[in-house]
């Protein structure tokens, strides 16, 4: 209700330079020589890299590791430095913290690779260039990665990378076709042509958060009549959707668990266990802290992992191989001393990736079309080109309204081109009429759904019509007991309300119409 007054901004055009090389890893090729081929694609985020003041992202903290370790074993060989640097969650503050000051006060070159932690948020001065291997997770994050660079009036430089094993056996088609190369095209499109990124979610049913501000509460104010706690909590604008119904089945069972107690007067106060949970110093933080493992050399901390590694076992960190001397169950350590060479790390990277049903559509409009996009390599092009007849060729399979293609008598593949929340509203609607219904995810793209009909796929287009049509209602379905979204706070709410927020908040029956 207040009133504002909002400036009208004009920027100039800004100049992007963007670029798309493809590398097939295996060729199916008699005297093709893998390690070669795999070089090539090690030598080109060398190139890429070598000289420049840029960040080399990736998508996950494993090949960030994989990735810095091959980099300085070419630069090693080549006498290019020591310029190579790595920047994740699991690494150390201090070593972090170094990495920041080395990007943002030195003019020297220097590369580091990193995750989603230098998207935004850090100033690192003035970088050249953004290399990435894979797809970014977001167009926002594209758009984050991009504007990295360019600033002061310069060009925004950013490279893509693929790397893709062409060896692999035969199988359904969908199953051979690196999804994320062809959202990255769609990505880059619906950024360069469109201005398009995608729009804030907010989740409706925030229950483990509902918890946490709950304790929080009763732990600044004590002793706190009902009425005014759901007073104070339900009137925060994250809670809106929240019903006094469903915060007293949350109230009871805090109760029944020991998290709150009554006092005489019957006031809510801080139970036994609940005290044990907001005492804890992870209480404040709202998202979940997974237990690792603290990684020291001598007295100096390296970073953290999230396994056990034994005695003499091998990894990465910190874009350098270590060896473990001594592990620690009690305290949670490892002492390590550093090898030579590169290792591998079994990083558990969690955490779920909603991709939007306007990449999905952009996707099938790539696949579609027939244009050449200027910022793909020969061989970037050659592989869309490919994928684009293979696609084709099975469309021509279906013989049905819709996209359902045959993968055998009884089975079929169903691309609706929704996006992650719509394909697992389709699944569940699928199943209520009947049919054996299971997304299939290339990472965490939704590509299809694959569909068990004895009826056929005449069948399976009849009921796409009719749920295009009229919808569905998410709460008619039949969810599994197992299914929740995650939350630090979870074991703290009742089950029936993990459901209901699984169902508001991550299957969308909206989306339906947008069925291909």
């Amino acid at each position: 209700g207040r009133s504002c007054i909002t400036p009208r901004v004009t920027e100039k055009g800004r100049l992007l330079r963007l670029s798309v090389k493809f590398f097939p890893i295996k060729e199916k090729i008699k005297g093709s020589d893998s390690t070669v081929l795999l070089a090539n694609y090690y030598n080109y985020l060398y190139e890429s890299t070598c000289g420049k003041r840029c960040i080399l992202f990736s998508n996950s903290k494993g090949e960030v590791e994989e990735n810095i370790a091959h980099l300085k074993r070419i630069s090693e060989q080549k006498h290019g430095g020591d310029t190579y640097l790595v920047h994740h969650a699991n690494i150390s503050a201090a070593l972090r913290d170094f990495t920041e000051k080395s990007m943002k006060n030195g003019e020297q070159p220097v590369c580091t690779g990193a995750t989603v932690t230098l998207e935004l948020g850090i100033d690192l001065g003035r970088l050249e260039r953004i290399v990435q291997t894979g797809c970014p997770l977001t167009v926002s994050g594209l758009v984050q990665r991009l504007g990295r660079t360019g600033r002061r009036g310069g060009a925004a430089e950013m490279r893509f990378a693929f790397r893709w094993d062409m060896s692999l056996p035969p199988n359904d088609f969908y199953k051979e076709i690196n999804w994320d190369f062809v959202m990255c095209t769609a990505m880059i499109l619906l950024y360069t042509r469109e201005r398009w990124i995608e729009p804030t979610f907010l989740p409706k049913l925030p229950y483990s958060l509902l918890y946490h501000q709950t304790m929080s509460v009763l732990a600044s104010s004590g002793a706190i009549q009902p009425r005014e706690l759901a007073r104070q909590i339900l009137s925060l604008a994250v809670f809106s959707h929240v019903t006094r119904e469903d915060y007293l089945m949350l109230l009871r069972y805090m109760l029944e668990n020991g998290q709150l107690e009554r006092g005489e007067d019957g006031s809510l106060l801080i139970g036994e266990k609940g005290e044990a949970a907001v005492s804890n110093y992870e209480f404040l933080a709202v998202f979940t802290v997974p237990q690792e493992y603290s990684v020291r050399c001598g007295s100096e901390e390296i970073g953290t992992v999230q396994s056990p590694f034994p005695p003499n076992s091998r990894f990465a960190l910190a874009g350098q191989a270590w060896e473990v001397t001594e592990l620690d169950k009690k305290e949670l350590r490892i002492y390590v001393k550093h090898i030579d060479g590169i290792s591998a790390n079994m990083w558990m990277d969690t955490g779920n990736e909603y991709v939007h049903t306007k990449v999905m559509k952009k996707m099938l409009e790539v696949i579609q079309s027939d244009e050449q996009y200027g910022f793909l390599d020969e061989a970037a092009r050659n592989r869309l080109s490919d994928r684009r007849t293979t696609c084709r060729s099975a469309a021509s399979l279906s013989e049905t309204e819709h996209a359902v293609l045959p993968l055998s008598d009884t089975s079929f593949a169903v691309f609706p081109f929704l996006g992650t929340r719509g394909a697992m509203a389709l699944q569940y609607a699928l199943r209520e009429m009947g049919f054996d219904a299971n997304v299939w995810l290339s990472r965490y793209i939704p590509v299809c759904i694959e569909v068990h009909s004895p009826k056929g796929a005449q069948a399976v287009s009849a009921a796409l019509s009719e749920l295009k049509r009229n919808g569905a209602d998410k709460y008619s379905f039949s969810i599994p007991d197992n299914c929740e979204i995650c939350g630090k706070y979870n074991d703290f709410i009742p089950h029936p309300l993990l459901k209901k927020q699984y169902v508001e908040d991550y299957l969308d029956t909206d989306d339906l119409v947008n069925i291909e």
